[in-house]
């Protein structure tokens, strides 16, 4: 690399996801101990403000005395300045009591990230998402007990930060007609956060318009699952009540006055072969019937008797 070539290219750091570096078309040293990567991660997200000494030496080797501390910071300052040496950087700045970097070396995804997922237009989000490429400093792990805890809070924080972004991408993309990608940019979300119950909340309203009713009920048992068992907590009103208008939209349809009820089968509805046999009995017996009337003897016993003859017509 020329020297107007080292004067231009700028140090990026990976951190999101697994740590890496490189610089233009050079890729510094990688060997670094994982010590070594998160006190460089650790002034990349402080660019440009100057760290005291003591404080940064207590926090990296907390477990050590206070003049030790400060000899094992140098020690790592000195390894991380010649490990970036070979590719020409040299971003470490330091005096008497504080060390930084330099903010004209040094370029982070973490900031393009954090100031994309800043803004609320779909690109930008997208840029964003497209830069979460895990953790921070994922798999790195350190045994300085103030250590770990800081890499705790920014891994936690960051985490939020994501799964805020893809839940805000998956809205954005709602709004503009793109359903099936709203669908997986919330799923995406609750990848990272599976009790994120407005994430549920968007799938239980997003998958009915993509002719996913019913996946769109099992989401709501699967919201209260996450609940339970990530936070002991039931669904929130709002969350039955999109529950409660899905259900609704699977009742059956309200019966007509006089239609039979449900289990009970009106003769129209019995099998073809069934009404032809109650048909052939009811003809069979009203036929038997007019033969009975037809057939039947005449009764002489009910005949009228005939009047008596008058007196006057016997004497003739």
């Amino acid at each position: 690399m020329s020297a107007s070539d080292t004067q231009s290219a700028r140090l990026a750091l990976r951190l999101l996801g697994p740590f890496r570096l490189s610089m233009g078309e050079e890729r510094p040293d990688q060997s670094f101990g994982p010590k070594v990567q998160v006190l460089l991660a650790y002034l990349a997200t402080r660019r440009g403000v100057p760290q005291h000494r003591d404080r940064v030496a207590t926090l990296f080797w907390a477990d050590r005395g206070q003049e030790q501390a400060r000899h094992s910071l140098r020690q790592a300052l000195l390894t991380l300045r010649r490990g970036l040496a070979a590719a020409g950087a040299d971003p470490v700045v330091t005096d008497a009591g504080f060390v930084a970097l330099d903010p004209a070396a040094v370029t982070t995804d973490l900031e393009s990230f954090e100031a994309l997922a800043a803004r609320d237009d779909l690109d930008s989000l997208r840029q964003a998402e497209a830069l979460w490429a895990g953790d921070f400093l994922e798999g790195l792990a350190v045994s300085s007990e103030l250590l770990v805890e800081w890499l705790e809070r920014e891994r936690e924080r960051l985490r939020s930060l994501a799964c805020d972004l893809r839940l805000r991408l998956a809205r954005a993309l709602a709004e503009a007609g793109e359903t099936g990608e709203a669908i997986a940019a919330a799923r995406r979300a609750l990848a990272i956060d599976p009790a994120l119950e407005e994430g549920h909340q968007l799938l239980m309203q997003l998958l009915p318009s993509a002719g996913h009713r019913t996946a769109a009920l099992r989401q709501y048992q699967i919201c209260a699952a996450a609940l339970v068992r990530e936070l002991g907590a039931k669904p929130s009103a709002e969350t039955e009540r999109i529950a409660a208008a899905l259900r609704s939209e699977h009742a059956p349809a309200a019966r007509p006055v006089g239609s039979p009820q449900p289990g009970r089968r009106a003769a129209h509805s019995a099998p073809r072969h069934r009404r032809a046999a109650w048909l052939f009995a009811g003809g069979v017996a009203a036929l038997l019937l007019v033969l009975a009337i037809l057939l039947a003897p005449t009764r002489t016993a009910e005949r009228v008797p005939t009047p008596p003859a008058a007196s006057g017509e016997s004497q003739r």
